[in-house]
């Protein structure tokens, strides 16, 4: 009796695991589908979002034909290409900073998609710089050294003032938790200054790390930035010797500068 039992459930096992399967396939390309739907009706934020479900279920639903870093680049290209349709310049250039990472090598197809954005020519200038010299530092040699100085471009950091430092009890082990002041500054590229943007904002964040476990970037970037200044990245090249970092090595954030940098 038991035996037949048995027998049974292996066989609904086994005829519930090709309907178990395709479900990945199945809601992978619902998601594709609706991308090219949202785009033939000029819904692009729409399409927007159906492509970034794509981008962030890849790992775990892509067929194999959609997989590797070919596929993963075309996804991030693809979102641009949807950014600049939408009317979203800002995140098209934060995608394409973001696949010029995925996969330096295919920078011509990123710099042919910045070339066509519709941007001011300060602003092309910029972006042309931060992107050739990126792209020399993660491809050294493909692209001939520019003979003017390094290239900057107007970002905000914070300058921190830790207030707060203590021991609590967490969930099975101590940790250590710090509270931090701050007040935001902008480097204005266009007057090569920097400018306050804030008062100080008190209790403006909290970082813990637990005793004994793994190092918290962004809790080690607040400790070494109290008493200067802490920047999430990226850094332009004319400021970047002057910051250490970075404590995030995977996503290259978080830098730290006991001084607000002056263009070199």
């Amino acid at each position: 009796m038991q035996r037949s039992v048995r027998r049974t459930v292996q066989i609904i096992g086994l005829g519930i695991l090709p309907l178990l399967l395709p479900s990945c396939a199945s809601e992978w390309q619902k998601h594709r589908e609706r991308v090219r739907q949202a785009e033939a009706a000029r819904q692009f934020d729409d399409a927007m979002t159906q492509q970034r479900w794509l981008i962030d279920h890849a790992f775990r639903d892509a067929p194999p034909s959609e997989r590797g870093k070919r596929a993963e680049m075309d996804r991030y290209l693809k979102l641009a290409d949807l950014a600049v349709q939408a009317g979203d310049i800002g995140e098209a250039v934060s995608v394409l900073r973001t696949a010029l990472q995925t996969d330096p090598a295919r920078y011509q197809d990123i710099l042919s998609r910045l070339d066509r954005l519709p941007l001011s020519p300060p602003d092309r200038r910029r972006l042309q710089a931060e992107f050739r010299w990126n792209i020399r530092a993660l491809q050294p040699g493909v692209l001939p050294p520019d003979d003017g100085p390094r290239p900057c471009w107007s970002y905000r950091v914070r300058e921190v003032r830790v207030h707060s430092t203590t021991v609590h009890q967490g969930i099975g082990s101590r940790e250590r938790r710090i509270s931090y002041d701050a007040r935001d500054w902008i480097y204005d590229d266009a007057a090569e200054s920097w400018r306050a943007d804030s008062e100080w904002l008190m209790d403006v964040g909290t970082e813990v790390e637990r005793i004994g476990g793994p190092q918290q970037s962004r809790y080690r970037a607040v400790i070494a930035a109290d008493g200067g200044f802490l920047a999430e990245g990226p850094i332009p090249p004319c400021h970047r010797s002057q910051w250490s970092g970075p404590f995030d090595t995977e996503r290259e954030r978080l830098f730290v500068a006991e001084t607000l940098p002056a263009s070199q």
